[in-house]
């Protein structure tokens, strides 16, 4: 994916962050493109450039926080814990993923609200599985008291 243009970036996170208003005040079903559209003070091309329907603009919207938070996960798997113990600084890669979230916390905190997109909630889970399991991976196994698949359940459950 090529970069795209600043004003294409805003755009689109404007009309994201409206979305995520939309889906608080509505709820996600009840949402039509003029909604949209009159809350984001653009026009209806606009929109259309970017996304095809609601339901794209979710789609995207989604897989482009579960791709970012994959990124930023994998730096988090780098942190030297008694590094962090010794220098009382949260590593830079804790601080970018509390960061991200932060950024985007409008769109979360509708997507996975009452209102919002079950089915994403279970993308989140399932992210964090393969986090988990990734992790042990990565470790050896006989250091732990407990297999990697009941971390899982607990952490993915809740």
């Amino acid at each position: 994916m090529g970069h795209e243009d600043r004003r294409v970036i805003r755009t689109k996170k404007l009309i994201r962050d409206k979305f995520a208003e939309l889906i608080e005040d509505k709820g996600l079903d009840k949402i039509t493109i003029k909604d949209l559209t009159e809350k984001a003070d653009i026009n209806r091309g606009t929109f259309y450039l970017h996304f095809q329907d609601k339901y794209d603009l979710l789609e995207q919207s989604e897989n482009e926080l579960i791709e970012n938070i994959k990124i930023i996960a994998m730096e988090l798997h780098t942190i030297n814990v008694e590094e962090w113990d010794q220098t009382n600084a949260p590593p830079t890669s804790a601080l970018r993923y509390f960061a991200f979230l932060k950024e985007h916390a409008v769109f979360l905190k509708a997507i996975l609200g009452p209102k919002g997109n079950p089915g994403f909630q279970n993308k989140l889970k399932q992210l964090m599985a393969e986090q988990i399991k990734a992790m042990f991976a990565q470790k050896n196994q006989e250091q732990t008291a407990v297999p990697s698949d009941y971390f899982v359940i607990v952490c993915c459950c809740l």
